[in-house]
């Protein structure tokens, strides 16, 4: 949790620094990035404090949305860590690699897909048919973030089948 919170934390200030071209002192720029990223940890930490199992119960449901945001992040850096005209010939995945990184992404994306299912098995049908509808507006996000890559692999699997 507190790897994860300081990587958005630094990351909050880069974009600050550099996309957004804030001109304002350092000391102000990190509080303000330090506050946005770990000022909601803290306050769901102190409002659950009294309560372990409602602390125990946010706090894995916050993991759980952690992972289930990863692939947003994961899929575009495959995407153009694979792409040639980005990243050159010399410093583009090598086809087999990237096809070890789908693999692994796939393998992240089902792990979020059980963990909610774990989560909403025993709750309400209402709960479990809600999870299921985000689950497929989920997907369709993520389809439409690689989009083009499914087509380049669909291309190359139709081509190897043609060849033989």
């Amino acid at each position: 949790g507190q790897a994860s919170t300081m990587t958005g934390t630094i990351a909050g200030q880069y974009v600050m620094e550099g996309f957004l071209e804030w001109r304002i002192p350092i000391w102000v720029r990190t509080l303000i990035t330090r506050m946005v990223a770990l000022g909601p940890a803290v306050a769901v930490a102190v409002a659950t404090s009294s309560n372990p199992r409602l602390n125990n119960t946010v706090n894995e449901w916050l993991n759980i949305l952690q992972s289930v945001q990863l692939p947003f992040a994961l899929l575009p850096v495959l995407h153009f860590n694979a792409d040639v005209e980005v990243m050159g010939e010399r410093f583009a995945l090598r086809r087999t690699f990237q096809a070890v990184c789908w693999v692994l992404a796939a393998v992240v994306i089902s792990t979020n897909v059980y963990l909610v299912y774990d989560q909403t098995s025993e709750r309400s049908l209402a709960v479990r048919l809600a999870a299921a509808a985000l689950f497929l507006v989920y997907f369709c996000f993520l389809a439409v973030i690689v989009k083009s890559d499914i087509q380049k692999a669909w291309a190359y699997v139709t081509s190897l089948c043609r060849s033989r």
